[in-house]
């Protein structure tokens, strides 16, 4: 959810999502993410252009805040969604705050590449 909310605010809101999770996320977890997300979303490989990257997720309880970086133009913008949900609910977007441009694009960190160069 918090992919798809940042990803409706970025400048590539029109495309299919390509995204990007956390250094260190297992591919299962790449699977599940990407069992989500919208038909025809894509794990970013290296050299994809706007990408909806996670940066960092917290969670405590039925609160979750989700760090995501998403291209606007040339520059990538750094939002935190903030979600409520429940153990046995569904989560719900409450806010989507935004924060500075950033230049850098995020590092692309899907599994496979690094184990199998593709």
């Amino acid at each position: 959810m918090a992919i798809e909310a940042a990803h409706k605010r970025s400048s590539a809101r029109d495309q299919a999502i390509v995204f990007n999770l956390p250094a260190g996320a297992r591919e299962p977890t790449w699977e599940d993410v990407w069992s989500r997300l919208p038909e025809g979303s894509l794990a970013a490989r290296p050299g994809a252009t706007g990408v909806t990257s996670v940066e960092q997720v917290r969670l405590d309880g039925g609160t979750a805040q989700v760090d995501v970086l998403v291209p606007q133009g040339e520059y990538f913008q750094l939002f935190t969604v903030h979600l409520d949900g429940a153990a046995i609910g569904p989560w719900k977007v409450r806010v989507v705050q935004p924060w500075t441009l950033r230049i850098e694009p995020p590092t692309v960190n899907e599994p496979r590449i690094a184990a199998d160069g593709r």
